[in-house]
């Protein structure tokens, strides 16, 4: 188990969802780097309700020690988290509008001549 993943785990069983999110983010960020998607949060090794999420988010935009995480949607209104230690808010939406929206207006390169 990588120590990243140990991480995430012990947040989820101590039920310190702002950590743990605010853990995901930063991590993902500095990391890969790229915004991190809210919906990932329901998934393994979370788990985390909707509303539990919507809690956690509110709870951290006033919360001091998490003023560095900031929410991005793209224009589907997919929404998303990002380190402002890592990255800016234009670089977040510029991946998060990639992600969700221009990847599917391009075609794919396959290689092969046309015509």
């Amino acid at each position: 188990m990588s120590e990243n993943y140990a991480a995430m785990s012990l947040q989820v069983v101590e039920q310190d969802i702002c950590r743990a999110i605010a853990h995901a983010v930063r991590f993902e960020c500095q990391t890969y780097p790229r915004p991190y998607k809210v919906a990932m949060l329901m998934q393994a090794p979370y788990y985390f309700q909707e509303a539990q999420i919507e809690a956690a988010i509110a709870a951290m935009d006033v919360a001091p020690e998490y003023a560095d995480i900031r929410q991005v949607e793209s224009s589907t209104a997919v929404l998303y988290l990002f380190s402002e230690r890592f990255m800016t808010y234009g670089k977040a939406y510029g991946l998060c509008e990639w992600f969700e929206v221009e990847q599917f207006q391009n075609p794919e390169i396959s290689g092969r001549c046309h015509g």
